[in-house]
């Protein structure tokens, strides 16, 4: 089945890493893109070989000719234009993170429901295969009821302009919504919902402004079975790689550059005590294009497949356990919830 698609908007990961993913991807055609700058969107759309460009998100929205949209707009622009895209009849693509609260999830998960579209957060690091030998690795040594502890590093010098969102709070901006989401959501996914949770945060320090994000955060969420996560993620030291950790009772499993492992190999590691280490190794691939590829692949069966209700669960799941984190922002503190 063909997907076509319409961007809404002009972000720098859409032009550079998912619309070229969509034009790399059979079935997939980039039909139309829509911005706030008729001159870059036109631009953008001609040097990309978008056929049509609008002036207007909702004149995206109204397009027939677009079947899905992916929406790589500004975070706090998610759940409205999302909202609106499902409303409109299409399925939806929708960066991290996909909302600021459970509520707005819960709305939209609702809302594909009643439409039977399929809605998907673009977390495109699940879409390796080194993530599903880390999720069979994780049934077999860390089953229900088996202990277990994931950690995870991510950070990058941020270098934006002052007018970038990830520099403003309102926005959605802060090292936790750009980058701890990525932690979140890989424990949401192998472990579903905390039960309770801590963060510590150091901050930019121009208190009662906008621009008072959080520079570094680092922070946890308990889960049933004795099962941890331990994170921490960064805007203020240069990114060399983005480690995720599993420890089980059974062994460690070591997955290097988990989150943003470009198109080069990569491998899944395996310690023992006493034991040498047990390398998998993986060949490099677009983790972007196997996105859009499998959003293709089930797009046509709506809200009632099994790979819909798993994203639906992981996108509300993954919603619930950040508010358990962001939680601690509004009353100022940090420690145990």
């Amino acid at each position: 089945m063909t997907t076509r698609w319409g961007i809404l908007g002009c972000a720098r990961i859409a032009l550079g890493h998912v619309v070229p993913a969509m034009a790399a991807v059979d079935g997939a055609v980039p039909a139309a893109i829509a911005g706030r700058d008729p001159e870059r969107t036109a631009r953008a759309a001609d040097r990309l070989g978008i056929p049509r460009h609008h002036t207007s998100y909702a004149d995206l929205l109204d397009d027939p000719g677009i079947d899905a949209v992916y929406l790589p707009l500004p975070p706090h622009l998610h759940h409205r234009w999302a909202l609106r895209a499902l409303r409109s009849g299409k399925s939806v693509l929708v960066e991290k993170p996909a909302v600021g609260t459970a509520a707005e999830a819960d709305e939209l998960v609702a809302e594909a429901r009643r439409r039977d579209l399929l809605l998907v957060e673009a977390t495109m690091y699940r879409f390796r295969e080194q993530w599903a030998s880390l999720r069979a690795w994780r049934d077999q040594h860390a089953p229900p009821g088996t202990p277990a502890l994931l950690r995870a590093h991510i950070g990058y010098t941020l270098d934006a302009p002052a007018d970038d969102h990830r520099r403003s709070r309102s926005s959605g901006g802060g090292a936790l919504r750009d980058l701890g989401t990525y932690a979140v959501n890989a424990a949401s996914a192998l472990f579903g919902a905390a039960e309770r949770g801590w963060l510590a945060q150091v901050r930019d320090g121009r208190a009662g402004t906008d621009a008072d994000i959080d520079l570094v955060s680092a922070g946890g969420l308990v889960f049933p079975d004795g099962r941890v996560l331990a994170f921490d993620c960064d805007f203020r030291h240069a990114w060399v790689d983005t480690p995720l950790e599993l420890r089980t009772p059974g062994g460690t499993a070591v997955l290097d550059h988990a989150f943003n492992p470009g198109t080069h190999p990569t491998e899944l590691r395996v310690l023992r005590q006493g034991a040498p280490p047990e390398t998998r190794p993986f060949a490099g691939a677009d983790a972007y294009a196997a996105m859009v590829a499998e959003f293709g692949r089930w797009r046509g069966k709506g809200a009632s497949s099994d790979f819909a209700a798993a994203e639906a669960h992981l996108l509300t799941t993954t919603a619930r356990n950040t508010e358990l984190l962001t939680s601690f922002e509004s009353r100022g503190a940090s420690g145990p919830a």
